[in-house]
């Protein structure tokens, strides 16, 4: 089972905001923020292949190995209301023995 996290882009101070903190041990307080202001976002369950938690509105370059060899794409994570799960240029969000994906950056910074 999949830990339930979120992150917050703070549009005012342009700095992203996490939980849990010291303070709190979850993050669902995250949750509690005015929608104003801020944007949402969850933890996906997954880690990069450096270990980075990644998060929707991550920005991922991933690697296809193919039998003609490596093919390098990019892609934003997010959630897909249709097929109920996270996704990056149309592909599950999954690692796999032949792909292999990297954050590279979010759309906020």
């Amino acid at each position: 089972m999949r830990e339930i996290k979120f992150r917050a882009w703070d549009k005012i101070n342009k700095r992203m905001i996490y939980g849990p903190t010291d303070d709190n041990p979850s993050s669902s307080w995250i949750l509690a923020l005015p929608d104003e202001g801020v944007v949402k976002m969850q933890y996906t369950g997954l880690k990069d292949k450096n270990g980075k938690e990644i998060y929707e509105g991550d920005i991922v370059k991933f690697n296809v190995n193919l039998e003609g060899g490596k093919k390098e794409r990019f892609g934003l994570v997010e959630w897909d209301n249709n097929l109920s799960c996270f996704t990056f240029d149309n592909l599950f969000m999954e690692p796999t023995p032949r792909r292999t994906i990297e954050i590279i950056g979010n759309i906020h910074v």
